[in-house]
C-alpha cells in the first residue's frame, strides 16, 4: 500500500504513519499496483499524525484510493476531520455504494459489491465531482474547508480528538491511497485508472501450410 500527498511527494509512511493491526503485502486489484494492505472489519487501521501539509482549505484537492470490500456493512476508507469532515466510504447509501461526506453528503455511485473500485474525489473550483473506475459519476458545489488540523485515517472513522476512538471499522483491501493538493484532470484520472490495467493478450496468428 502507499498513501501519498502527491506534489510535495510526501507520503504517509513518511509522515510517521502507525499501521494499526492491518495485514500487509496483500494481492491488489492488479498486478501492476503491487500489493494492498488487508483490514480486518473491526481494529485495523492506518493513522497519519496532524501535518500541516493537509490543510488545503478551500482549494482544489483531490483524494484517491482503490478499494475492495466483501461486506455490506458500511465501512470508511479515507477519514479526516475535526471541525470539518472529509471521508470517502462504501455501502452507507446501500449495498454497492460508493460516496463520501464533506460536511455533508457527496454524489452516491452504486456498483458491484466484492470487486476493485478506482475512487477520487476532486475539487476544483467549487464543484465537487466523484469519478468510479475512471467516469464521473456525479458532481455538486462544494465550498467547504479541507482544512481539519486533525490525525488523518485509513480503514476507519472516529469519535473525535484526541482519543480518536475507532469507528465504522473497515472491512476489505485498500490500496494506492493519495492526496493532491490538485484536481486531477479527467484525462489523468482516467489514465491513472489505465495504467493499473494488465496489457491485453497479443493476437495469436497460425501460420498454416498450403
Amino acid at each position: 500500500i502507499s498513501a501519498c500527498l502527491v506534489g510535495s511527494e510526501m507520503c504517509i509512511r513518511d509522515r510517521n504513519g502507525t499501521f494499526q493491526n492491518v495485514t500487509l503485502a496483500q494481492p491488489s486489484a492488479f498486478p501492476a499496483l503491487g500489493t494492498a494492505a488487508g483490514f480486518n472489519g473491526s481494529s485495523s487501521r492506518v493513522r497519519v499524525p496532524a501535518n500541516a501539509a493537509f490543510q488545503l482549505g478551500t482549494g482544489n484537492f483531490s483524494v484517491e484510493a482503490w478499494a475492495r470490500t466483501p461486506v455490506a456493512t458500511r465501512g470508511d476508507i479515507f477519514n479526516y476531520k475535526n471541525a470539518n469532515d472529509f471521508g470517502l466510504f462504501l455501502n452507507n447509501n446501500g449495498t454497492g455504494s460508493i460516496s463520501g461526506w464533506h460536511n455533508g453528503q457527496l454524489p452516491v455511485f452504486t456498483t458491484t459489491l466484492d470487486a476493485w473500485h478506482h475512487i477520487v474525489a476532486t475539487r476544483s473550483n467549487g464543484v465537487l465531482r466523484l469519478y468510479v473506475n475512471g467516469v464521473e459519476r456525479g458532481s455538486q458545489a462544494n465550498t467547504q474547508s479541507f482544512s481539519a488540523n486533525a490525525d488523518l485515517f485509513l480503514g476507519a472513522n472516529h469519535t473525535g480528538a484526541p482519543a480518536y476512538a475507532g469507528t465504522i471499522w473497515f472491512n476489505g483491501w485498500i490500496d494506492e491511497v493519495a492526496v493532491y493538493a490538485s484536481a486531477l484532470s479527467p484525462a489523468r484520472i482516467l489514465a491513472h485508472y489505465n495504467a493499473a490495467q494488465p496489457p491485453p493478450t497479443p493476437a495469436t496468428i497460425s501460420i498454416l501450410p498450403a
